[in-house]
């Protein structure tokens, strides 16, 4: 390490290099401040040494300031017995520690220790003032992703009504199947694009929200409301529907709309990656100390590596996208169940299927 020592006294001088090359320190000497100030502006040191007495203490606030004006470099302040005062100024201007300098000589025994908690406490500073910028620029990031998207999302949504009030016309005029099965093929796409944009919206949405508007909402119900609207999907596909339901009413407190956002997103993904004549079975009990709704189907499943990356966004299992969707479903859904303080499990074998377990906490009984 590159300690730069500030003083003038050569004696000293002399007892600090013995001590430092014993440490393995590579020590480089000044005798005064405005010899050292332009060093550290260079940053040839690693740490200060820096002896203070009552003739320098003036000097003291002027090397601070123009040391933190440079890079930041631990300072350690060492004076004779007497001066604590000294000392006590030092690290409010800014010294990483301080040693009574004895006529025995224990301090330079000691500096080795105290040098190496400096740099310690001083790399634990560094990597928190890291981690804060990367968290600053990670939540700036967010920000101008949600102000394109709320800019973008107003943009597309112009042509794209007037494509499909366009297609709306084309059709009372089409005069073939092939012209219909054209203008049909422009409004799915249209509404395709449209339900990206509502989803990117609500991700977005979700990243700058803690919380929702909670109220008493039932469980039972919302579950079979989501499936009714399913309905056509799973008789394409013949899907075998098991849904296991507590005979009485299941209340939590919550977001219904959310809520009921997050279990169409799971309900969803599971019809749509079923085979034909694939399974598909929703249990929801109530444990001691939450309510548990699990949605099992027997598709195509997952590898433990797409497990893994499953809730990332716009990440999609299916490459080669023969199957509609845009990897935000499981990223929304599991946003919603922890602003529910809930957790959300996936469990999947390629071949044979996936089941996610979602856990809510229950009630309080009073």
């Amino acid at each position: 390490m590159r300690v730069l020592y500030i003083e003038d006294n050569l004696v000293l001088v002399e007892q600090m290099q013995t001590a430092l090359v014993a440490a393995h320190h590579q020590l480089t000497h000044v005798t005064s401040i405005e010899m050292a100030i332009p060093m550290l502006q260079v940053q040839c040191a690693d740490l200060v040494l820096f002896s203070v007495n009552a003739h320098n203490i003036s000097l003291i606030k002027n090397f601070f300031t123009t040391k933190m004006a440079s890079r930041p470099v631990p300072i350690i302040t060492l004076m004779a017995a007497g001066d604590e005062r000294i000392a006590v100024e030092a690290m409010i201007l800014g010294a990483s520690d301080y040693l009574i300098r004895d006529t025995a000589q224990i301090y330079l025994q000691l500096l080795p220790i105290v040098i190496k908690q400096v740099m310690r406490e001083r790399q634990l500073t560094v990597a928190h003032s890291a981690d804060q910028e990367t968290l600053r620029l990670e939540k700036e990031g967010t920000r101008m992703l949600a102000t394109f998207i709320e800019a973008a999302s107003h943009e597309f949504r112009t042509p794209l009504s007037v494509i499909n009030t366009s297609s709306y016309l084309l059709e009372k005029l089409a005069e073939t199947p092939k012209q219909q099965e054209y203008v049909h093929n422009i409004q799915e796409q249209v509404e395709t694009i449209l339900h990206l944009i509502d989803r990117l919206i609500k991700i977005t949405r979700l990243d700058n929200i803690r919380t929702f508007t909670f109220m008493p909402m039932e469980l039972n119900g919302l579950i079979n409301d989501i499936i009714h609207t399913k309905q056509t999907q799973i008789r394409n596909k013949n899907i075998h529907l098991s849904i296991e339901l507590p005979e009485t009413a299941t209340y939590l407190m919550g977001n219904p709309d959310e809520m009921s956002d997050a279990l169409n997103e799971l309900i969803d993904n599971a019809c749509k990656f079923s085979e034909a004549n694939a399974s598909l079975d929703i249990q929801l009990k109530r444990r001691d100390h939450t309510i548990d709704i699990t949605i099992r189907d027997t598709g195509v499943g997952m590898s433990a590596e797409e497990v893994s990356q499953a809730f990332q966004r716009l990440y999609r299992v299916d490459k080669v996208h023969s199957t509609q969707g845009f990897g935000l479903g499981l990223p929304i859904a599991a946003r919603v169940i922890d602003i529910h303080h809930g957790a959300i499990k996936v469990e999947s074998e390629p071949g044979k299927g996936t089941a996610v377990t979602v856990k809510l906490p229950r009630p309080i009984k009073t």
